[in-house]
C-alpha cells in the first residue's frame, strides 16, 4: 500500500492489539507504550519531523494535557507538507453538562488494570465556569489476584474560537472545522 503507521497508547493491551491487527493485515505499523505528554515535550520521537501525512489525536487528547499548545506544535512538526491533523476534541459542553453528577457501572476486559474482567464505576462531573470535565473511574479486577485502581481523567473543553486561537499559535497551518452530530 505504501503507507506506514505509528501509534502509541499508555496501555500495553491496546498496543499489543494494534500490533496483532497490523501483522494480520500485513501493514507497516509500529506501536509502542508511551506517554503523550513525554512526546509533546519532545522527550521521544516517532520519526523525523515532517514525515507524516496524517496525525490523529483522538479521545479528547488535547483537553487532557495542560498546555495544549505544546501538543499541537509537535503535531504540526510531525506533518509532511500538505499533511492533515485530525483532532478529536472530545466531549461537547452540552454532553459534559448532561453527564454531570452521573454515576454508571460497566464491565470490560481491558481497562486500567490490564487484560481480564473488570467491574468499573465511573463518576462524572463538569464545571461550566472552568470548562473542565472530570471522570473518576474505580476499577476492580475480577480475576485472581483481585486488584483495585482509581483513575482520574481531567479534560479541558475548548470552544471553537479557542481552538482556532490555539491552531493560529502553532504557525502556518490551514484548517477546516467540522462538527458532527
Amino acid at each position: 500500500m505504501g503507507h506506514r503507521g505509528f501509534g502509541f497508547d499508555l496501555g500495553p493491551v491496546p498496543v499489543a492489539r494494534l500490533q496483532e491487527a497490523a501483522a494480520r493485515q500485513r501493514l507497516d505499523c509500529t506501536a509502542r507504550v508511551g506517554d503523550l505528554r513525554s512526546w509533546a515535550e519532545g522527550r521521544w520521537s516517532m520519526g523525523p519531523h515532517g514525515s507524516f501525512s496524517l496525525v490523529l489525536c483522538s479521545f479528547g487528547t488535547l483537553g487532557s494535557l495542560p498546555g495544549g499548545e505544546a501538543l499541537l506544535a509537535r503535531c504540526a512538526q510531525a506533518l509532511a507538507p500538505g499533511g492533515w491533523l485530525l483532532l478529536d476534541t472530545g466531549l461537547s459542553r452540552p454532553f459534559a453538562a448532561e453527564l454531570d453528577g452521573r454515576q454508571e457501572w460497566w464491565t470490560g476486559e481491558d481497562f486500567v488494570l490490564g487484560a481480564g474482567p473488570q467491574l468499573v464505576l465511573d463518576d462524572h462531573s463538569f464545571d461550566e465556569a472552568s470548562s473542565t470535565y472530570v471522570r473518576r473511574s474505580f476499577a476492580l479486577h475480577l480475576a485472581p489476584p483481585p486488584r483495585v485502581a482509581e483513575v482520574r481523567q481531567t479534560s479541558r473543553l475548548y470552544a471553537p474560537e479557542e481552538l482556532v486561537a490555539l491552531l493560529d499559535g502553532v504557525g502556518p497551518v490551514s484548517y477546516t472545522h467540522l462538527t458532527l452530530p
